[in-house]
């Protein structure tokens, strides 16, 4: 059998991830290519038309530089060092001369050159993950420096023979940038052959020391001009960590011979843009598989990291379905038939079925938390279809039931659904967020398996009456003898006060769950005009709290007030459609006003 050795991009991210630290980068103008970004035989083609156009020998539209360069040029092969001297004979003319090269115009920002690319952003990931460090780098731009502010990170850098006496040690640095060619704002450029032929004591000896303690990642290097950097990378005497050398072609004389002198492993034909964002896949990928279990305040924290990203929605999906998953591994376990709380063997229905609302609650609190900051959180929508996703797990966690079973039990197995499926709708009205609302309320579905011909939605599905028996949970212990008119409700306002209130303040929780009962109701009798599903009594049905003195009901006058009409198809220039609408508010209002508490 022949043997196949391992993709070399699997060890890196191995030794990455077991040692997060230890590579250092060494980077050269091939990083930042593909940013538009020119090389340094980019800028000497740039500059001999330029230094053509001031001549008396301009380049014509087909004419070689090189050959323009040998017959009117000093005398020397073409480079990018006796050109800059010719063109500009000190530093401060050098710096004036490059800033075009670099800094982009509006033209070239609009269309995303000479910004930091997907080479850059990974980078500064990687720094921001802790699993890189330092970075010695050739060019003149600053696309790393801008890559690392995105995310948070301002990183020490080191551009010159007088910054290295100042700078932090590299272990107490969260990122240090060796900018070895110096920057191209700075009056301390290295670009001629003269000033790349070797470095200050300072300088030299941090090079030395990141060789020497360093992994090192190389990519876009060429090592042609860098006769300095050349002559430390072989005088590199560990081999206590690897190499591991990149490139877009097949490296150069000198590198090879640098490669072949350290053993380096060479990853030929990747360019820079397609190289990081995979190395940063494979770790994060590795991170996954050793991330314990977030706590409910992580869990929170990295949520509201990841909201504001549209393209995070893969991670966030994760997270939500690590807590789904545990859920409907409880679900499943639940038995079908009543299971007394006390152990006596003895079923007492509304003792077991408290206690069993309480187990649920506390497996739920979590996701129930997570969903309503999210939903409270999302002000840019990104992130619907992750929330109606939510809820219709959570829906067919239940299950179908199978032989012997108590009815109002096996119902029951909605109630992590039904909490989250609330936290979600009223975290949506209390961000004013009605199109989300209704989505979240219409398109989650399920069927039941003996009563329904079709799936129904969540707000059908999920009426609290039909998870709840009404009859047992007026008799919960918990209520010490109070009989709640609505005790579904009273049940659903006091179990998600606590995980509310992260969203919500005490003050306003009560009107907010209100608001959303009434929502809902109104949902059930505009979308079932037939009447097969009648809208759920609530708590914004009692007259202790929801009538004024003029005998208004206070929830229809703040719907009329602040609905969002365009979510709700309210400001059609149809008079009819809104007559509909205005006709279901005065009738569910008028089933308020006349209609007994089920049970009674």
């Amino acid at each position: 059998m022949t043997s196949r050795a391992l993709d070399s991009r699997i060890s890196l991210a191995t030794s990455m991830y077991a040692q997060p630290g230890v590579y250092a980068l060494l980077i050269g103008s091939g990083t930042s290519t593909g940013t538009g970004m020119p090389t340094g035989y980019d800028v000497i083609k740039l500059l001999i038309q330029q230094a053509a156009a001031a001549s008396t020998h301009p380049l014509g539209d087909n004419d070689d530089a090189e050959a323009w360069w040998a017959e009117h040029g000093d005398g020397k092969e073409l480079g990018y060092s006796n050109l800059l001297e010719q063109l500009a004979p000190n530093p401060a003319a050098r710096s004036a001369l490059l800033s075009e090269f670099f800094e982009p115009t509006d033209e070239e920002r609009e269309d995303n050159k000479k910004v930091p690319g997907p080479a850059h952003a990974a980078i500064a990931q990687l720094v921001q993950k802790g699993l890189v460090r330092v970075i010695i780098t050739t060019n003149f731009d600053r696309l790393l420096e801008q890559a690392l502010a995105a995310v948070g990170i301002v990183p020490q850098v080191v551009d010159s023979e007088t910054s290295v006496q100042g700078m932090k040690p590299l272990v107490h640095s969260a990122c240090t940038i060796v900018k070895i060619h110096g920057d191209y704002k700075s009056l301390e450029q290295r670009n001629t052959l003269a000033e790349l032929s070797s470095y200050g004591e300072n300088l030299q000896q941090l090079i030395d020391q990141v060789f020497d303690e360093y992994g090192l990642i190389i990519n876009g290097w060429s090592g042609e001009w860098d006769k300095a950097l050349v002559e430390s990378l072989k005088g590199r005497r560990s081999r206590r960590y690897p190499i591991f050398w990149t490139a877009r072609s097949k490296l150069r004389e000198t590198a090879q011979e640098l490669a072949q002198r350290h053993d380096a492993i060479v990853l030929e034909g990747v360019s820079a843009d397609d190289f990081f964002p995979d190395l940063l896949s494979r770790l994060e990928s590795l991170e996954t598989l050793a991330t314990p279990p977030l706590t409910e305040a992580m869990a929170i924290a990295r949520l509201k990291k990841l909201l504001p990203h549209r393209e995070k929605h893969i991670e966030l999906r994760d997270m939500f379905e690590d807590e789904i998953t545990t859920i409907a591994n409880l679900l499943a376990a639940r038995s079908q038939v009543i299971v007394p709380a006390d152990g006596s063997g003895e079923r007492n229905g509304p003792r077991d079925f408290d206690a069993e609302c309480a187990r649920l609650l506390a497996a739920t609190q979590t996701l129930i938390k997570l969903v309503a900051t999210g939903v409270m959180l999302d002000r840019d929508k990104l992130h619907t279809d992750l929330w109606v996703w939510v809820v219709g797990q959570l829906l067919r966690a239940r299950g179908q039931v199978h032989g012997q079973h108590h009815e109002y039990w096996v119902n029951l197995g909605h109630y992590p659904a039904l909490l989250v499926f609330r936290a979600a709708v009223m975290a949506a009205v209390a961000a004013r967020h009605e199109d989300v609302f209704l989505r979240i309320c219409r398109e989650p579905k399920w069927k039941d398996q003996y009563v329904h011909e079709e799936p129904l939605p969540a707000y059908i599905i999920l009426d609290p009456y039909a998870v709840l028996d009404a009859s047992v949970v007026r008799e919960f212990p918990r209520w010490k003898g109070v009989k709640y008119l609505y005790a579904p409700s009273a049940l659903l306002e006091k179990d998600l006060l606590d995980p509310l209130q992260a969203i919500v303040e005490d003050q306003e929780y009560w009107e907010e769950f209100r608001r959303t009962e009434y929502r809902l109701g109104l949902l059930v009798s505009l979308e079932d005009p037939r009447g097969w599903h009648e809208p759920s009594q609530g708590m914004y049905w009692s007259r202790d709290t929801s009538w004024t003195r003029e005998g208004e009901l206070t929830w229809e006058r703040e719907f009329r007030a602040n609905a969002d009409r365009q979510a709700w198809g309210w400001d059609t220039s149809e008079p009819t459609e809104d007559g509909r609408i205005n006709d279901t508010i005065n009738g569910l209002t008028l089933k308020i006003k006349g209609q007994k508490p089920w049970g009674y």
